[in-house]
């Protein structure tokens, strides 16, 4: 009899652990089909895998989202922006974040691409760019005078509640309209949003 309820025990948990532990959520959050999730069009959406223990979670989230600051965050984000910066924030030009949950290759190339940098200075009467990091993330932004840490969390709780992305841009403008580029990449692909 034990030697029965051990086997039946051996068989139950082989089966659950082979058992196929995938999830697809569409944007909405609602389950749905493999290959509902993998129709789904991604000029407009971005797919993303989490892992949790042996669950696979697969979602999908819009690229770009909008939005617009009332005048009384507009003021208290930039004066906290003027504080994580430790400079001068000219509100009549476009400002642009670029926001980093974790230390990703793509925060490396942000930093080192010499095209971007040198369009934003060209333009820096136009526009402010400045990347910033969470707290949460754990990079060390002494190092570089280009990053920032949003020791405030203004970023994320402003614009980002919804925001599954690990790589966030936004862009501001001066009446305090947004739009959010999630999970794009490429920064260069940024410019002519920017403006």
């Amino acid at each position: 009899m034990k030697e029965y309820l051990f086997y039946l025990t051996l068989l139950i948990s082989s089966f659950a652990y082979t058992q196929d532990n995938t999830i697809y959520y569409d944007v909405e959050q609602n389950l749905v089909t493999k290959s509902k999730f993998d129709a789904i069009d991604e000029n407009i959406y971005f797919k993303d895998v989490k892992r949790k223990d042996s669950l696979i979670i697969n979602f999908i989230g819009k690229k770009e989202s909008i939005g617009k600051l009332h005048d009384i965050q507009k003021k208290q984000f930039y004066s906290l922006l003027e504080k994580i910066t430790s400079k001068r924030i000219n509100k009549s030009s476009n400002t642009i974040i670029h926001f980093y949950k974790e230390n990703a290759p793509d925060l490396k190339k942000t930093i080192k691409n010499r095209k971007y940098w040198r369009w934003i200075k060209n333009n820096q009467k136009k526009i402010n760019a400045h990347i910033i990091c969470s707290k949460e993330s754990k990079i060390d932004a002494s190092q570089n005078k280009k990053l920032h840490l949003d020791a405030y969390s203004i970023v994320e709780r402003l614009f980002l509640k919804n925001s599954n992305t690990k790589v966030n841009h936004i862009i501001i403008k001066p009446d305090g309209s947004f739009k959010i580029f999630h999970g794009v990449t490429n920064v260069i692909c940024l410019l002519d949003s920017s403006l």
